[in-house]
């Protein structure tokens, strides 16, 4: 909850910080994520800074479209728990 005079201030910092992630996600969180394990527990850098992260398809649809996707989804996810909620 944040005063009413504050919204404005908040929504920028969780648009900034959107861009961030985003950028975070495209250069090392997607390789973690889905590439190729490492011991079972994290990715390889297969795909770090979106290497080998084209227009080929990966199952059904293209890598570079099924890797913005993820980042959207994630992005929806941060946006939604950090929404700031005026006070009365």
């Amino acid at each position: 909850m944040v005063r009413s005079r504050n919204v404005l201030s908040t929504c920028m910092h969780s648009f900034a910080a959107m861009g961030l992630i985003t950028i975070q996600w495209a250069l090392i969180g997607y390789t973690l994520a889905f590439g190729h394990d490492v011991g079972g527990i994290v990715g390889g850098s297969d795909f770090a800074f979106l290497n080998n992260v084209g227009v080929e398809a990966k199952g059904s649809i293209p890598h570079l479209l099924f890797m913005a996707y993820q980042a959207v989804r994630g992005d929806h996810a941060r946006l939604e728990s950090a929404a700031p909620m005026p006070s009365a």
